[in-house]
């Protein structure tokens, strides 16, 4: 998917973007030569920096052992520094992988992808068939703010004090007689109307969800805390539903823990984003069966592991569209330094 093409020098213009979103399953098989395991996505700029972000998924094949480098490609050639990806699960457990770049390119088309090299052993990217979504944006600059608005009118003058009845003595030529005291300072004026603000741009909306305590979940993910600069109404605590206040691109970032102790391959954790209604995107992770007890090696003394999920997805939203999210985890965890949550923003 692409946007409406390259915005003019001012930032005014409409958005310039491409995304793709594919899922072909690929197992990396050499240390040298990379494997593609995104789309292609083709941008043309007018000269401003592109802002590459990357998410998709991968699991080892074999054993804890394996690993892989993950790295943002333009035309073919590698840019900015390889990521390395050590799941440290057993084969067949999906681990989140999530990249991004700022490119600093000149005027012209170019084409971006995402692609992992062997380190050690096989990795599969695309194992859960979620796909990978490569999304590239032409970061434009800031428009000129808007004019000044006009000032009120003046208030009117306040009344003039009283002089003083004092004269001075007279004299032919005597000394200037003593000035009377000041009289007092009338009061001011009332304040004019304020002028008009100018048409510069806005702050976008957003708000933050959050836990402080865990536990099961299942349903419409409503996190009893909120942060937000939203206007009030914006999101219903009641039902999980935020209200897109204007047509545009939103962003939404999430971050589960959840506690592994007894779960079995039965209990997946999953997190399933709406539209209107509509499900459009679906991200997931499930153990094997029976490996995180508490007590099976090698988790001795009680001790169990934590799976994170994370990512972010881009969805385009007319005015009035509604976003709701749906999670399911078998215990997740919260507290200390983990706040398991969900973020909704305006980005343009």
């Amino acid at each position: 998917m692409s946007g409406p093409g390259a915005s003019g020098g001012g930032g005014g213009g409409p958005p310039n973007f491409a995304t793709s979103t594919s899922s072909p399953q690929v197992d990396t098989y050499s240390t040298t030569v990379p494997v593609q395991f995104s789309g292609t996505v083709n941008i043309t700029t007018t000269g401003n920096p592109v802002l590459i972000i990357v998410t998709s998924d991968c699991q080892p094949q074999n054993n804890t052992g394996e690993w892989v480098f993950a790295q943002i490609y333009r035309n073919g050639y590698p840019i900015g520094t390889p990521t390395t990806v050590h799941p440290g699960t057993s084969a067949g457990t999906n681990k989140s992988v999530a990249l991004h770049f700022l490119d600093t390119v000149s005027v012209g088309t170019y084409s971006y992808s995402a692609r992992g090299r062997q380190g050690s052993g096989t990795i599969r990217f695309n194992e859960s068939y979620s796909g990978t979504t490569i999304s590239v944006f032409e970061i434009a600059p800031t428009g000129p703010a808007g004019p000044a608005g006009s000032n009120g009118p003046p208030g009117p003058p306040g009344p003039s004090g009283n002089n003083s009845t004092v004269a001075g003595p007279p004299g032919p030529a005597g000394p200037a007689g003593s000035a009377g005291s000041a009289g007092p300072t009338g009061p001011p004026g009332p304040t004019g109307p304020a002028g008009s603000g100018g048409s510069g741009g806005g702050t976008s909306n957003w708000v933050r969800l959050y836990h402080t305590t865990g536990g099961g979940y299942n349903g419409d993910w409503k996190p009893p805390n909120l942060d937000s600069n939203s206007t009030p109404g914006l999101y219903n605590t009641g039902t999980g539903v935020y209200t897109c206040p204007s047509t545009g691109w939103y962003r939404i970032d999430f971050y589960v823990t959840v506690d592994m102790n007894n779960q079995t391959s039965t209990s997946p954790t999953y997190i399933n984003m709406y539209k209107n209604g509509i499900r459009f995107q679906r991200y997931f992770s499930r153990p094997l069966a029976g490996l995180y007890s508490g007590n099976n090696p090698p988790y001795y003394g009680g001790l169990s592991p934590y799976i994170v999920v994370t990512g972010h997805e881009l969805v385009y939203c007319n005015t009035n569209n509604q976003l709701r999210m749906i999670l399911g985890a078998f215990n997740l965890h919260a507290g200390g330094n983990s706040a398991p949550g969900f973020s909704i923003y305006k980005i343009s």
